[in-house]
């Protein structure tokens, strides 16, 4: 199904108003950048939240096998990322906005 720019535009704009959807600046192309409340999104939109979070670990799952994460685990079996050098060349190279946790 296809969108039309106004759409994607009023879908936004909804985010933003219900603070699922959060702007945090702009990158060097003048271009604003978000983050999402995965929380609040979590509770607002559940069926949002769990088709991004499908999404988001087929990507993870990607890039462990391309060897641009490491995966390891705390004692309570908690997982936790860290990019390579490679996947971080990889995630700037694509315009990946990398999170200050992950720095």
């Amino acid at each position: 199904m296809e969108f039309s720019d106004e759409e994607v535009e009023h879908f936004m704009s909804y985010l933003e108003e219900e603070k699922v959807l959060v702007w945090v600046g702009m990158n060097e192309d003048g271009e604003r950048t978000f983050v999402f409340d995965f929380e609040r999104m979590k509770h607002i939109f559940p069926e949002l939240y769990d088709a991004m979070m499908e999404e988001m670990n087929a990507e993870l799952m990607n890039l462990y096998a391309l060897g641009f994460i490491t995966i390891e685990y705390d004692t309570n079996l908690t997982p936790k990322f860290k990019i390579t050098e490679q996947g971080r060349d990889y995630l700037i190279e694509n315009g990946v906005i990398i999170p200050e946790e992950f720095e």
